[in-house]
């Protein structure tokens, strides 16, 4: 009788081992994807900024070195 019920002892602990392993898995997972989530935003947010500088300065550009155009007729 003592092995049937070391043997399910010991089944029931390796279904609790699977159980947590898995448990702390998916954990690990989800931090992952919130922490990629959240420097993904960042660089984003880096690259809108200088995307904006750069068509800021190449319509500076573009306005100052245009022959002739009369600076009133920019809309």
């Amino acid at each position: 009788m003592e092995t049937r019920t070391s043997w399910r002892q010991g089944a029931i602990a390796g279904l609790a081992a699977l159980y947590l392993l898995g448990l702390g898995f998916l954990a690990g997972m989800t931090a992952d994807r919130l922490w990629f989530d959240a420097e993904r935003t960042m660089i984003l947010a880096r690259l809108t900024l200088a995307t904006m500088q750069a068509k800021e300065r190449l319509m500076l550009l573009e306005l100052n070195r245009t022959p002739g155009a009369d600076k009133s007729d920019v809309h």
